[in-house]
């Protein structure tokens, strides 16, 4: 009997994103909005860590660590109702997709 051990590997698309507090219990601080805790940051941005663990400190949640999310963008209230539109009219809901980008790129060489 042959032995297939497949391995499956993330492929990093960017290095932009942003960091958010997650909680031990792996739920993510949030204030009564549903608006996640987080800082816009390059991955590994130490600085960018150190800010929100003293935020999250600060706010009574010392306990967890900084998750960083590839390719996720802060936006606005307005920007959120604008993609829903986008997204209905079956267009990439975010223009500024770091997908979408990267395909466009390729396609303008």
């Amino acid at each position: 009997m042959e032995n297939n051990k497949s391995r499956i590997s993330a492929v990093s698309e960017t290095n932009l994103g942003v960091y958010v507090w997650q909680l031990p219990n792996e739920t993510f601080v949030a204030d009564e909005f549903a608006n996640v805790m987080s800082i816009s940051a390059m991955r590994g941005d130490l600085a960018a860590i150190v800010k929100i663990s003293n935020a999250a400190k600060y706010y009574g949640f010392p306990e967890g660590k900084a998750v960083f999310l590839e390719g996720v963008r802060k936006i606005t209230d307005d920007e959120l109702q604008e993609q829903i539109s986008r997204m209905n009219d079956g267009l990439v809901p975010d223009p500024y997709d770091i997908g979408v980008y990267k395909e466009e790129m390729r396609r303008n060489k």
